[in-house]
Parts: structure tokens; sequence; C-alpha cells
């Protein structure tokens, strides 16, 4: 919802912007870091507590089209590949501020 927005958006990360707050993040017109913060980023999770293979199955299923989803959308704003995203965020993968911007998942520094 925010790239709908018709006024022009700038986010910016403060600390550590981690998971989720990282792909919200791609959504903004400028996205600045402070100097010391961090960006993870990793592959879903699917926290499943589930015992029967149905609903296990459909939690897979959501997950893969989920984890499509968002690398479209770090490819788009990156200056990376969803084959070299993918390599990457097996495990928690912490960005500081320079390497996020170095990679394009962020415009700059505040």
């Amino acid at each position: 919802m925010i790239n709908a927005l018709e006024c022009y958006v700038t986010i910016i990360g403060l600390g550590e912007i981690a998971s989720s707050a990282s792909v919200i993040m791609q959504a903004a017109d400028k996205r600045l870091l402070t100097t010391h913060s961090l960006m993870m980023i990793h592959t879903i999770s699917l926290g499943c507590e589930e015992d029967k293979l149905a609903n296990i199955e459909s939690l897979v299923k959501i997950s893969k089209l989920s984890e499509e989803c968002i690398l479209d959308i770090y490819e788009l704003k990156s200056h990376m590949t969803k084959k070299q995203i993918r390599s990457k965020w097996s495990t928690d993968w912490f960005l500081t501020t320079a390497e996020a911007v170095q990679l394009g998942f962020a415009d700059g520094r505040y």
C-alpha cells in the first residue's frame, strides 16, 4: 500500500531493520538507513506446528508463493538477482548500512 500513495515516501531505518521490515522498506521511494543500522534478510519461516499433512503441505505451498513475491520485490529494488539473493538468505543475512546501500537494498545513509 505504501507504493500506492500519491505522495513521495521516505523510510528511514533506525537500529535493526529485520525480516518483513526489510521488505516493507523496499516500498518507499527513498530508503535510508542510519549509520549503525543493520538490515536482516532471510527466507520464509513456516512456523509450522500443525500435525495434519494437508495443513503442512498447504503451508509449504503458501510459503513458496510468498518467497517468490519477496524475491521479486528484492530483485526489483536491489542490484541483485533472485539467484544471488537465494544464495545468501538461507540463514539470517545481516547487512551493515554500507553493504545495504552497495547492494541496493537502501538508497543512502541518513
